[in-house]
């Protein structure tokens, strides 16, 4: 019998709660009842609980914290939450730690109120019995399927009456069920109208089942996420182990979703992606990784950044997210290459900007610019205009010939060094370029601007 504490701070919502069903029906009995979070700790200490119902907001410690308390001193007690709290945040974070589910306190009028706490109990009771089952048992046989629902319905609910081979299994959980490997059962899976799939699990052989459902969550939390899409009904399980990327390629990759090579070099983007997906970040992690993305595009797209949880609130798995992504890009590449958004063009004008900062003394073309940003000779030459008031070859020439004059004051280097050091390709031409921006030669300028003091090093 499922022994249950219930801990609301209101009498009346307490009361109502203990008197809504009938519990011992249920194979349960409410064996106590408190009002704040120190008497739940209290009573947890001294009786044997296996289903807490609580209110999250009861004087003393509350919220996340009080979860999080109640996690670490009774690991194994099952927490269901009742609050009036409908923030995404707060029922996300509440199950994070493990709670069994939630329920909000208007729905205790609710008709499915009553239809939801029993499907709860039911669920725990199965879960007890199996978690028993699981320290006790061992695999016998050596290859298996682990069945498995994606959706919403439990996979009970799912087979319906298509149960022939599963008398011979076990329940992981709610949505997975171990059975032995057999060609008739994949042969039911791929052609199954239902949405079951499947997972072969290989060296089962005196594994325990404990160990078996550890990997197997591990396997549908993280590479699951990353492999699942709707026509592939059959998946491979392999050693499954918890390693992730170091947080500087983390760094990396996420820069790289900045540069204009992302919305201009298709391998570039597509090569971005394999990198991400190779992090194997959580949902939750990709959430705040593409929001971020979402923030810093939107000063570009003049998209509203409220809106990035509304494009993002029917994904559920990787395929779906590089949809996201594509679509992303496309609106990005459409004002980028029609030249509508200026915003964007002068972004990445200021990457060519930035560029000539750090290459200036090395052999810069138009056409290697017009590859790296990805634009077309008429459309840059226009932005590039705009945006600086010149010419990209003015430009670049007048930024070398800048950093010429300083050298010139500054130290001994002949005009040929100078020259050369400052990336022109012959004294010749940069002579020639020299007096058509300064107005004299090189000579003169050395000689009325010398520095007095000393030579810098180069």
């Amino acid at each position: 019998m499922l022994k249950i504490l219930v801990a609301e701070d209101e009498k009346l919502i307490r009361k109502g709660i203990i008197g809504l069903i009938d519990w011992k029906q249920y194979d349960s009995k409410i064996i106590g009842e408190v009002g704040t979070s120190k008497a739940v700790l209290e009573f947890l200490m001294c009786h044997e609980v296996d289903i807490l119902l609580t209110d999250l907001t009861m004087p003393g410690v509350c919220g996340i914290e009080y979860l999080e308390q109640l996690k670490a001193n009774f690991p194994n007690l099952y927490i269901i939450v009742l609050t009036m709290h409908r923030e995404f945040d707060m029922i996300q974070k509440a199950l994070r730690l493990d709670i069994v589910d939630y329920m909000t306190k208007d729905q205790i009028e609710n008709e499915d109120f009553e239809e939801n706490l029993v499907r709860i109990l039911y669920k725990i009771k199965v879960e007890k019995i199996e978690k028993k089952k699981m320290k006790e048992v061992f695999c016998s046989w050596n290859r298996g399927i682990v069945l498995i629902s994606l959706k919403e319905e439990e996979l009970e609910d799912l087979l319906g009456e298509d149960k022939f081979f599963i008398e011979t299994g076990l329940y992981l959980d709610q949505k997975s069920y171990l059975i032995p490997f057999s060609e008739e059962v994949i042969s039911y899976i791929k052609n199954s109208k239902k949405e079951i799939y499947g997972v072969v699990v290989k060296d089962l052989q005196g594994k325990a089942y404990k160990r078996i459902r550890k990997e197997m969550e591990y396997f549908r939390q993280t590479k699951l996420f990353y492999l699942y899409e709707p026509h592939i009904r059959i998946y491979e399980l392999g050693e499954e182990k918890e390693k992730r990327t170091e947080d500087i390629e983390w760094e990396k990759i996420f820069k790289q979703f900045y540069r204009s090579e992302w919305i201009t070099d298709s391998k570039f983007y597509h090569q971005s992606l394999i990198e991400l997906a190779n992090l194997q970040l959580s949902q939750e992690e990709l959430t705040v990784f593409a929001y971020q993305l979402y923030i810093e595009w939107a000063k570009y797209t003049g998209s509203d950044t409220i809106r990035y949880f509304d494009s993002i609130s029917k994904i559920h798995w990787w395929y779906e997210w590089k949809e996201w992504f594509k679509k992303n890009r496309e609106i990005l590449q459409s004002q980028f290459y029609d030249g509508s958004n200026e915003m964007l063009s002068n972004s990445m004008i200021q990457k060519v900007l930035q560029y000539v900062e750090q290459h200036y003394r090395e052999e810069i073309s138009l056409e290697h610019i017009l590859k790296e940003v990805g634009m077309s000779k008429s459309h840059f030459s226009k932005v590039f205009k705009n945006a600086t008031g010149d010419t990209f070859v003015h430009y670049l020439n007048q930024y070398r010939i800048e950093k010429a004059k300083v050298l010139l004051k500054e130290t001994n280097y002949t005009h040929c060094m100078v020259a050369e050091y400052v990336g022109f390709t012959s004294e010749r031409y940069f002579r020639k370029v020299f007096i058509e921006k300064v107005g004299m030669k090189p000579t003169e300028y050395r000689r009325r601007y010398k520095s007095k003091i000393g030579h810098i090093k180069l």
